[in-house]
Order: C-alpha cells, then structure tokens, then sequence
C-alpha cells in the first residue's frame, strides 16, 4: 500500500500508477507481496523503481 500525506489544504494526483512486472525482457520492477498460499517476506528487497 501506498500511504501520502499532504499538507493542509494541498493535494496530491497520481496520473498513473503501475505496480508489478513489465515483462521477461526486463528486470522485475517490484515484488509481488503475496502468494497464492499467503504472504511472503520481502525483507531482503532492497528497491523498488515506482
């Protein structure tokens, strides 16, 4: 999840958001969170490209 907080009477837009994999020709860009049986650690994730 993705927490923002603004400050008094500002806003934040997000135009666009994608949260996954592109595709096997490019590297992983974030980690999937959750598995099929349950959740996973994701400790060892050092970045995430948002």
């Amino acid at each position: 999840f993705l927490t923002v907080h603004c400050p008094p009477r500002t806003s934040i837009t997000v135009q666009s958001a994608f949260y996954g994999r592109t595709d096997p020709a490019h590297s992983p860009q974030c980690p999937t969170p959750y598995s099929s049986a349950g959740t996973h650690s994701v400790n060892n994730i050092t970045s995430c490209h948002v």
